[in-house]
């Protein structure tokens, strides 16, 4: 089984948000970025991936990675509700700096250690300078 992770924005609770192909976000302004662990080997009959509800007493990290080593933020993400396990919500702070490739989540269950491959894509928005992809 592959596992992998899905933006979603219009979070309202865990039966109102959508999944998203991309989630635009703007370096320098806090923010929370919602995310579904998912199983990327088996599909709904709507073509929507099967949530993935980790182990109990499993944990997330997620890394904001940075080619400038002094920038990398580390962050627990925290589950949105004790209903769905699945999913996880993180911070971003005015201070944490999101670049190309710089949302990697990692899945502690038990012995095993599992990154998290991206379903969707992060585009990081720089004030006035376009777009970046991640």
């Amino acid at each position: 089984m592959r596992l992998g992770f899905i933006f979603l924005n219009n979070y309202q609770n865990i039966n109102s948000f959508n999944e998203v192909i991309s989630l635009e976000v703007n370096n320098g302004n806090p923010d929370t970025i919602y995310f579904r662990i998912v199983n990327l080997d088996s599909m709904d009959a709507n073509g929507k991936y099967l949530r993935y509800i980790p182990a109990i007493g499993s944990h997330l990290s997620v890394v904001f990675n940075n080619i400038d080593s002094n920038k990398l933020a580390y962050k627990i993400p925290s589950p949105v509700g004790a209903d769905d396990r699945s999913i996880y919500m993180v911070h971003v702070m005015r201070t944490d700096t999101l670049s190309a490739q710089s949302f990697e989540v990692t899945l502690f269950e038990g012995f095993n250690i599992i990154k998290l491959k991206p379903a969707s894509m992060l585009v990081v928005s720089e004030a006035g300078n376009g777009a970046n992809y991640c």
